[in-house]
């Protein structure tokens, strides 16, 4: 076996525990990632799908760190997840960031709602 692919059977193996870990968390304590902001019921409701969905991720990583090669699709599906996930960040937060504002806990929670985005903003603008 190459160093490559250990690295790699590695790699997949500590993405396995990871994921499985935080989507046991989120499932089971949803309003741990509120930022303290009040939660409503249909936002602890998508949290915890959010959480199962990284779960099974979890699962789908451990067997590809069982033969990476094999698996490939699973790791391009995840690598593609990450990549999204982070376009869509900088895409809500991005626009803060260039205001030179200085971002609260809440602004962070708030900023991920496409609708109080503009809000957000409009607030950092009142008190910087």
């Amino acid at each position: 076996m190459t160093t490559k692919l250990k690295a790699a059977k590695t790699i997949m193996l500590l993405a396995a525990i990871y994921n499985i870990f935080w989507g046991i968390v989120i499932s089971a304590y949803p309003q741990i990632i509120l930022f303290g902001n009040p939660p409503t019921d249909f936002l602890l409701i998508i949290l915890r799908c959010v959480g199962m969905l990284v779960g099974v991720y979890g699962i789908a990583y451990y067997f590809a760190s069982k033969d990476p090669v094999a698996y490939w699709p699973l790791i391009l599906v995840g690598f593609i997840g990450k990549v999204l996930g982070l376009l869509y960040l900088a895409r809500q937060i991005g626009p803060l960031f260039l205001l030179g504002k200085r971002l609260e806990r809440y602004d962070l929670a708030c900023a991920f709602r496409v609708d109080n985005l503009q809000a957000v903003i409009k607030q950092l603008n009142k008190n910087g």
